[in-house]
């Protein structure tokens, strides 16, 4: 199990606490702030972590977003019944 966290807006209490919150669960963090790093795509997340196509994925963040990452997964192969997303609109 991975967490990788992506923002636009870093808040450094928050990406602290949530740092603390996976190493005390033994879960690695990756933290992509974009810009000025590459936004996430299916391709960085594999480099991330190697092994994507046996997970399971879980998604909380705007639809479009949401969609686009959908779509590179699938374009690769990936079940489609394996990537989960929170269904609501962000404001």
């Amino acid at each position: 199990m991975n967490l990788i966290y992506s923002t636009r807006a870093p808040s450094d209490a928050f990406i602290d606490n949530i740092r603390r919150l996976a190493e005390r669960a033994g879960v690695p963090f990756h933290l992509i702030v974009s810009p000025p790093e590459p936004p996430l795509t299916v391709h960085r997340m594999a480099g991330i972590v190697p092994e994507w196509m046996e997970a399971d994925i879980r998604f909380c963040g705007p639809r479009a977003f949401g969609d686009s990452l959908a779509d590179q997964l699938q374009e690769r192969g990936f079940p489609p019944g394996r990537f989960h997303r929170e269904m609501f609109e962000m404001r």
